[in-house]
């Protein structure tokens, strides 16, 4: 597989995308709707392509920063991991 910053890049904006997380494992996603950066719709593409056990957390305000209350949210998921 080559690095990631030898692959072209209309090739990177799909990547993730294209290579969701096995089935076993469990995802907890978070999405700022004003996000310019890491466009909503592309998250919510990854997060609606992979078969895992997972949970959306959506902030309409915000983009691409800190999220109210997910670090807590994380924890909270993790430990029932």
């Amino acid at each position: 597989m080559p690095l990631m910053f030898d692959m072209p890049y209309q090739e990177l904006l799909t990547y993730q995308g294209t290579n969701p997380s096995p089935a076993d494992s469990e995802i907890l996603t978070a999405v700022g709707l004003m996000g310019k950066v890491c466009p909503p719709s592309s998250q919510v593409a990854a997060y609606n392509k992979t078969s895992a056990r997972k949970a959306l957390s959506v902030c309409p305000d915000f983009a691409h920063e800190e999220l109210p209350g997910h670090m807590d949210r994380a924890f909270q998921f993790m430990t029932q991991l």
